[in-house]
């Protein structure tokens, strides 16, 4: 790191850096930033009260977003500034990076020295939440830049700025419960803004109800770039363009022609209930057989029928393989929540192992009072064709359990023809084809249905 001696006019260096952003982008290392890319910038930090930029996946805007901050800072060294998005983490990597910035770049800390007579911006309030920079000249309880997901607490506290990025997510996309809680907490925010503070909102439209909806459509003139607008190096936009082929339909277009169409290709979100009222259930595991990453997980969905005739299921997906003990006690404390009729284990095993698995199991729910009938399965039928025939055709009936595993629920909903990984979707349509076709489930059924008649 070079060392800092000799003073510049710093007044003229920062007007050189807000004429051109782009350029001040490729003094901190963004060198793929264009003049467009500057406009971007001059978004954030020309005053507004509440401006919106909506850019494609991988156009940079969150880049633009760290250097107009970075530039902000320079211009209103006191400012109090809020970063939102989707998790804590997320937000926090963005503080991070601010943070480097002023840690270790030569230009900003000539500049800092030539303004202020330091060289250091580091403080005691130096953490992944919250900074407080040592040009900072007035004393506040807010620190220069406060990071936080959607969710935080943060009452009481007041901002100059709150830049919120990428808060709505593919987890909007699949849960109506998680597009309400986002607007809510997005609208929340205004509490915390000053009189003469700004907002942002930043990022890509994942649900045509979601945060980008709450927005009056007149905001979005010159603030809307899809793919194909924004200049990229050509090995970027081909591997964008490659995503195309590989992405439902539905979501290439909300995620890089930033709009909306009726998602024929996946499953699409349930609508959820609170309770599980059912009179009977299955549970049916799709089990691994290998701990290798990135391959097939155990998966166990659970599919009942409800008091009002409703089909209701839940699932768990472990990283493991069904030989793992953890991942099978896993799997019987979550079966002695909702006591299945029966619990079917899908094999292409000889019976010989079968049975060895069906072992497995008994041997380790000693300590439940209500056993598992266990059954084994073999699915020859083409899996799409299982999926469209049970899931898909029964979807307007079902409701998915409030409380259900997040990555098991988001398989079922982003299932569609090809995915890569569809254990999810496949299990509860190895449920559903059971509870139907199961003998045994139809007894208990007419036994119910006969017991009700007293």
């Amino acid at each position: 790191m070079a060392l800092v001696s000799q003073k510049i006019n710093h007044a003229t260096l920062l007007d050189e850096w807000l004429t051109e952003p782009h350029k001040f982008g490729h003094i901190l290392g963004y060198e793929k930033l264009t003049p467009l890319h500057g406009e971007w910038i001059k978004i954030f930090y020309k005053y507004r009260k509440f401006d919106v930029l909506q850019a494609h996946r991988g156009s940079y805007k969150t880049t633009c977003g760290v250097v107009a901050m970075v530039l902000l800072f320079l211009c209103n060294p006191n400012m109090r500034l809020l970063i939102v998005r989707k998790t804590g983490d997320l937000a926090s990597n963005i503080l991070k990076a601010i943070q480097t910035h002023f840690e270790s770049n030569d230009a900003l800390r000539l500049y800092m020295f030539s303004r202020w007579g330091i060289t250091d911006a580091k403080t005691k309030t130096w953490s992944s939440e919250h900074t407080a920079f040592s040009f900072k000249k007035t004393i506040t309880p807010e620190a220069s830049i406060t990071a936080a997901g959607v969710g935080a607490s943060i009452t009481g506290a007041h901002f100059d700025y709150i830049w919120t990025d990428d808060i709505e997510t593919i987890q909007d996309r699949y849960s109506a419960a998680e597009r309400k809680w986002t607007i809510a907490y997005f609208q929340e925010l205004d509490n915390l803004i000053d009189p003469l503070g700004q907002t942002r909102l930043s990022g890509t439209p994942w649900h045509e109800q979601a945060v980008f909806s709450t927005i009056k459509e007149e905001l979005f003139e010159g603030r809307r770039f899809p793919f194909g607008v924004v200049p990229l190096p050509e090995a970027e936009l081909a591997e964008i363009l490659a995503r195309k082929d590989r992405l439902p339909y539905a979501e290439w277009c909300c995620n890089y022609e930033l709009r909306h169409v009726q998602d024929n290709d996946t499953i699409g979100a349930f609508e959820s209930t609170p309770v599980w009222d059912c009179q009977y259930c299955v549970a049916f595991i799709d089990p691994s057989f290998s701990d290798k990453t990135d391959t097939d997980a155990t998966t166990v969905a659970i599919v009942g029928v409800s008091k009002t005739g409703k089909i209701l299921f839940t699932g768990l997906k472990l990283p493991k393989s069904i030989s793992d003990v953890q991942t099978v006690d896993t799997i019987l404390e979550f079966l002695n929540k909702f006591t299945p009729i029966e619990s079917v284990i899908e094999t292409q095993l000889s019976d010989t192992g079968r049975v060895f698995f069906i072992d497995a199991f008994k041997k380790r729910e000693f300590k439940y009072p209500i056993k598992n009938l266990w059954t084994t399965k073999h699915q020859s039928r083409n899996k799409h064709e299982r999926i469209a025939a049970t899931v898909i055709a029964n979807k307007p009936d079902m409701r998915i359990l409030d409380g259900t595993q997040q990555e098991f629920s988001l398989g079922v909903s982003r299932y569609y023809k090809g995915v890569a990984h569809d254990d999810e979707a496949d299990a509860v349509a190895g449920a559903l084809e059971h509870l139907a076709t199961s003998p045994i489930v139809a007894e208990y059924a007419a036994a119910i249905t006969v017991l009700a008649k007293y």
